[in-house]
């Protein structure tokens, strides 16, 4: 049987921890619009982009086309959701790892140093709170979790143009044995 492109990338992942980027371009104006058009990974050196809108369109003049892409197309999306996930998770990981250690940086005299008053445990947890590094991480994870939320999206999109392509072709095939 052979690997889908999934289980190749998880293979190389695992072989080499390759360090990925996944891009959403052609995201509208304001944060609140959630419609972007290109997907674009970068995996190492190399650079994979699917235009979505072209993708979701479907042709019925080029119906057997569309249907074989579909799974190479779905399976390009699945794997940005996994890959996106694997992010999410890393950042998560990241923001309680800066939280932990700014934390301790404080407790143990840079809370005095920078705000010139006693650490108590509530003080010390807002201190936290309004760190430079910890609003930094708490973006980044922002920003990852956007991304998790579009491309699951786009997978149920793609999900949804193959059930139309079914439904297409099966009505193609009802027409022409009717004429």
């Amino acid at each position: 049987m052979e690997k889908t492109l999934l289980d190749k990338i998880r293979d190389k992942r695992r072989q080499e921890h390759v360090g990925e980027e996944i891009e959403l371009t052609g995201i509208s104006g304001d944060s609140t619009v959630t419609e972007f058009t290109r997907i674009k990974v970068i995996l190492k050196d190399k650079e994979f982009e699917i235009d979505l809108t072209k993708q979701l369109r479907i042709d019925e003049n080029k119906l057997m086309d569309a249907m074989k892409t579909q799974a190479i197309n779905f399976g390009f999306i699945a794997t940005c959701c996994e890959l996106a996930m694997a992010k999410k998770d890393r950042l998560e990981q990241e923001l309680e790892n800066t939280r932990a250690a700014v934390y301790f940086k404080l407790k143990g005299g840079g809370y005095e140093e920078k705000y010139e008053g006693k650490d108590t445990e509530r003080a010390l947890n807002n201190a936290v709170v309004l760190d430079e590094d910890v609003i930094s991480a708490e973006e980044n994870l922002r920003e990852a979790k956007e991304q998790v939320g579009l491309l699951f999206a786009a997978k149920a999109a793609m999900e949804q143009r193959r059930t139309m392509l079914m439904s297409i072709n099966a009505n193609q095939r009802k027409e022409l044995e009717q004429s």
